[in-house]
Formats: C-alpha cells, structure tokens, sequence
C-alpha cells in the first residue's frame, strides 16, 4: 500500500471481464463520437480515479523527494498504481539533490508535482 487510507474501488479491479476504469473512458469516448450524452455517477466515479492516481503519485514523488530515494517511485510502477506519476529520467536525477516541482491542475482544482536535480 502507498497510502493506507486509498484503495482501488472494485470497479477498477482489472480481472476478467470486469469493468475498468480505462472501459469507462473508452464508453464515454464512444459514446461522444456517437452523439450520444452519458449521465450519471460514472462520470463522477473517473473524476475519483483520476484525483486517487493524482493524490498517489505526489505521495510518491514527495516521499522521493524526503527520503532522498527513488524506492516510492519505482514501487508506484510495480503496483500499476502510475497513471498520474510524472515521467522522470531517473538516470539524470541525483537523490540528494532533488527539488519538487509544483504544477497547478486548475481544472482540477489541483497542483501535480515532480522532481527536478536543485541547481544549489
């Protein structure tokens, strides 16, 4: 667990046949080219998902940022928990000189961060 207060609701459990979060996406996208409108608590159900991702990937980049490690992001990527996690070159970023990056989400009434080397 990342966060111990976050899980994966069901409806996002990726088993067979079930329905996941990137098959909502791809109904509502469907569903749009089609002209058809879509109501309803699905809409609200992604909007969740993509502020859970969001919230798991800045805990992951903050903790990298204190713990001066790259352990919090890796394991994001081993449990298929990085939908939201910037791409960092890891290569190019020394873990005693990071700094964090503040992006503002307005649209989501949010902010994204990331991990720079600091120039001091």
């Amino acid at each position: 667990m990342i966060a111990g207060d976050w899980v994966i609701p069901e409806f996002d459990s990726q088993e067979d046949g079930d329905f996941t979060l990137e098959g909502a996406r791809e109904m509502l996208r469907e569903a749009e080219e089609m002209g058809i409108e879509v109501e309803g608590s699905i809409i609200r159900a992604i909007e969740v998902m993509d502020a859970y991702h969001l919230e798991i990937a800045n805990i992951a980049i903050y903790r990298c940022f204190r713990d001066k490690t790259f352990n919090h992001y890796l394991d994001v990527h081993t449990q298929n928990l990085h939908a939201r996690v910037p791409l960092l070159e890891l290569a190019s970023l020394d873990p005693d000189q990071l700094k964090l990056v503040k992006t503002d989400l307005p649209d989501e009434g949010w902010f994204a961060l990331s991990l720079e080397t600091s120039d001091e």
